[in-house]
């Protein structure tokens, strides 16, 4: 993807104290684009189940250290599908480079990255892009960026962004079956509701783009339990066993999202 300047990044981020971000994305087309990157050829023959891997992979910032992981560790093999989150394209915080791309050159498979935020915080950055990928053994045939309801305006964060969640959905030709995956990253920044509203908007698009297919999602649902934006219930949390219970036990009954998924025929 194309980056911007950081002056035309800082005056369309300015925009966003009288602007939605909505509106403010719109003038940018790289948070309408889903980057394919077809590198890798088919493998020969089609496995009997996808391999697939959630990795939120913390802005790429130790590349080296995650291509070790996902090469070497025998509990994540074997994987057809990585459905991953947080990967940096030219922030200096990752050493500038386009950490999707060069995961997908090393591990030798095919890539599709979408813009989730525009960084505004270091004008040193080349392009300040930080989004989420599907890495593939298999061909992508076709991608689409979906942008998810807002529930948080990141802007007015110290962390200060252009830019929504997202959810990338791509059909994969594996043997010359198409299959739907798509990687999806809620907002920590929000209660159960806000992230329900999210994914009932990815089940909607998955639907329509990957109609009588067979179809998996995943990625960083920040299924919490708790509302990202409330300090007091996350000191509760750290300080009681019992409600750090509820967040690994009883998520479904919190997260309403979950039982959305169900209802929509996911598993």
């Amino acid at each position: 993807m194309k980056g911007l300047s950081n002056e035309e990044r800082q005056r369309l981020g300015a925009l966003l104290d009288h602007t939605s971000q909505a509106e403010v994305m719109s003038m940018i087309p790289p948070f309408s684009q889903a980057e394919i990157h077809n590198l890798a050829p088919a493998p020969a023959q089609a496995p009997e189940a996808l391999g697939v891997l959630m990795f939120n992979m913390e802005r790429g910032v130790f590349l080296d250290e995650l291509g070790d992981f996902l090469e070497n560790c025998p509990a994540v093999r074997p994987f057809d599908v990585i459905l991953a989150n947080e990967l940096d394209d030219g922030c200096v915080r990752s050493g500038g480079k386009d950490t999707t791309l060069e995961l997908a050159k090393r591990l030798g498979m095919n890539a599709v990255f979408g813009l989730e935020f525009m960084e505004l915080v270091n004008g040193a950055d080349p392009k300040g892009f930080h989004g989420n990928a599907i890495f593939s053994r298999w061909p992508i045939r076709r991608a689409k960026a979906v942008r998810l309801p807002e529930q948080y305006n990141w802007y007015f964060d110290r962390q200060r962004r252009i830019g929504g969640r997202l959810a990338v959905l791509a059909e994969l030709d594996v043997a010359g079956t198409p299959v739907g995956v798509g990687t999806i990253h809620l907002e920590n920044r929000t209660h159960g509701p806000g992230r329900q509203a999210q994914l009932e908007t990815v089940l909607a698009e998955a639907e329509a783009l990957f109609s009588g297919m067979p179809v998996i999602l995943g990625g960083d649902l920040n299924t919490n339990t708790f509302d990202g934006r409330d300090k007091d219930a996350i000191q509760a949390i750290a300080g009681s066993p019992a409600l750090q219970r509820r967040c690994l036990e009883d998520v479904m009954a919190w997260e309403g999202c979950l039982p959305a998924a169900e209802a929509a025929g996911y598993r």
